[in-house]
């Protein structure tokens, strides 16, 4: 006679209740983990804007989102953020020639570009605007809005505007999921710097843009 013990349908055996209770708490605390992270993380945004910045054929560069360190809703606490949204509002106006213009809207990966040269090949030139990204740094950047080339004229288009916005389904499928990082305690960015870039056709008599940026953001 057998003395093996039945052990239920299908000769499996239950889980110790006490291996059971083990895993549901593992998987509550994880739970709690994961609900804890979402609460710790903190919305804020930051704006830019400008009156009228002349635009020349070299280019205008400029940081869109480099909060400095501190606890207000403008600022950051840690050195990493991660974008949100971003809402930009432009407008070229005509100088005292016609030319041609161009914006663009770029995250640089490893914020290296110091001028306008660092991102378009002809910057410097009248065909600047026309112009395509430098060859050798294309998987350098990331372009998130551009223009193109728009002419104005005296006796035509004088001015140009538009907009841009750019959700979380992009921004998070950008290099380092959509964070920008930052060196420890400073506001230097080491990753994926948001810039805009504002170029003309002409060196003298330019037309100026006028632009407002939110660049909203999570603080973790």
């Amino acid at each position: 006679m057998s003395s093996r013990r039945a052990t239920g349908k299908g000769g499996r055996g239950r889980r110790p209740k006490k291996q059971k209770d083990a895993s549901l708490a593992s998987l509550a605390m994880q739970g709690v983990s994961r609900i804890m992270k979402l609460i710790n993380i903190e919305e804020k945004f930051l704006v830019s804007a400008s009156a009228g910045s002349a635009t020349t054929f070299n280019g205008v560069l400029q940081d869109l989102c480099s909060p400095s360190q501190g606890a207000s809703v403008n600022q950051r606490i840690g050195d990493s953020i991660k974008l949100q949204r971003i809402t930009f509002r432009g407008s070229f106006y005509l100088g005292a020639v016609a030319c041609t213009v161009r914006a663009m809207l770029v995250v640089d990966k490893g914020n290296q570009a110091a001028a306008g040269s660092d991102i378009l090949a002809g910057a410097g030139n009248a065909y600047a605007p026309q112009s395509t990204i430098v060859d050798q740094l294309e998987e350098r950047y990331h372009i998130l809005g551009d223009t193109g080339h728009h002419t104005l004229t005296l006796n035509g288009e004088q001015s140009h505007d538009w907009e841009w916005k750019v959700g979380n389904e992009v921004l998070s499928r950008l290099n380092a999921e959509g964070h920008i990082l930052f060196a420890p305690a400073t506001t230097t960015i080491t990753t994926n710097s948001l810039k805009l870039l504002l170029i003309s056709s002409v060196s003298a008599s330019t037309p100026t843009c006028y632009y407002y940026s939110k660049v909203e953001y999570t603080d973790d």
